[in-house]
């Protein structure tokens, strides 16, 4: 009962509020409303990114990187951009946003005196299967044995892929090999966008024929 009473009771005063702007008073003069002002806001502009440059593949200069966590040292596109990482070497081909870039990676394992090739077999079969989980449609490719690296041989696994990103599709190159007497198996990973991995491609060869231990 007294919520009702509490709701006629405001419901009456507003009554009375509303009456007591209906009547007229002989009394009072109408008064003209004062102007509102009102507050234009200018728009901002529209920021157009700039466009990255494209660099011809024949007009790369090259810079040498030494780790000596990862035990190796190689040159690499003096204009690709750095990927930090605490066991791996990464480049990235600066690109718009929403295009795929060239990457390279370059890392190293540490292993006994014992291994073998079965072992750089199995090391590679288990690398791929990472590979694999980052991207979407996996093929792989052609493999080759006997492929020249740092004084020694390895083995070669291409692949295409689709970027999970883009939705490109992709081409990778892996290479693996084992040198005694750094005990260590040393990996290059590279990928680029199918359309463009033959022209891109030479990189691999630049990386390759300037590996060497530290």
């Amino acid at each position: 009962m007294t919520n009702r009473l509490i709701a006629a009771a405001l419901v009456f005063a507003l009554m009375l509020v509303g009456l007591s702007g209906c009547g007229s008073d002989s009394n009072t003069t109408n008064a003209t409303p004062e102007p509102v002002a009102t507050l234009e806001i200018t728009p901002e502009p529209t920021v157009i990114p700039t466009a990255v440059p494209v660099v011809d593949i024949s007009e790369y200069d090259y810079y040498y990187i030494t780790n000596r966590t990862v035990g190796v040292s190689f040159k690499y596109p003096s204009h690709w951009i750095n990927k930090p990482g605490r066991y791996t070497i990464s480049y990235e081909e600066p690109v718009d946003p929403g295009v795929t870039p060239a990457r390279l990676a370059v890392t190293s394992k540490t292993v006994g005196a014992k291994t073998d090739d079965k072992d750089v077999k199995d090391q590679m079969e288990y690398f791929l299967t990472l590979v694999q989980t980052q991207y979407n449609s996996y093929i792989p490719g052609e493999f080759k044995e006997d492929v020249a690296i740092m004084d020694s041989t390895g083995i070669r696994q291409k692949y295409t892929a689709r970027d999970m990103e883009t939705g490109e599709l992709i081409t990778g190159y892996v290479l693996m090999c084992y040198l005694k007497q750094a005990r260590k198996i040393y990996v290059l990973h590279f990928t680029a966008p199918s359309r463009r991995y033959d022209d891109l491609s030479v990189i691999i060869d630049v990386i390759r024929e300037s590996m060497t231990t530290t």
